[in-house]
C-alpha cells in the first residue's frame, strides 16, 4: 500500500475523502482511478486539475508513495 495526502476544493465533493485526508491506496493508482473510486463520474474527470508535489499533472498521472495530490475544479465567473 502507498499513502497519498489529498486536499481538494469545497466544491469537489468525493465520497469518503476528506480535505486532508491521507489515503492507502495499491500501488499503481492514477489520479482517475482514485476518482472514480470515490464517485466522480466519467464524464466529469476532465474539469478536475489535479496537482501532485506542487506540480500540475494529466489525469492519468500514475501517484507514488507519499505523494501529495491537490485537487482543484475550474471557478468562472464575472
Amino acid at each position: 500500500m502507498m499513502n497519498i495526502k489529498i486536499n481538494h476544493t469545497a466544491h469537489l465533493k468525493l465520497k469518503g475523502i476528506e480535505p486532508g485526508q491521507t489515503a492507502s491506496l495499491e500501488p499503481g493508482t492514477s489520479v482517475a482511478d482514485l476518482l472514480r473510486r470515490a464517485g466522480v463520474q466519467e464524464s466529469h474527470l476532465q474539469f478536475v486539475t489535479p496537482y501532485v508535489n506542487g506540480k500540475e499533472v494529466r489525469i492519468h498521472h500514475v501517484l507514488q508513495d507519499n505523494d501529495e495530490l491537490k485537487l482543484f475544479l475550474p471557478v468562472g465567473g464575472g
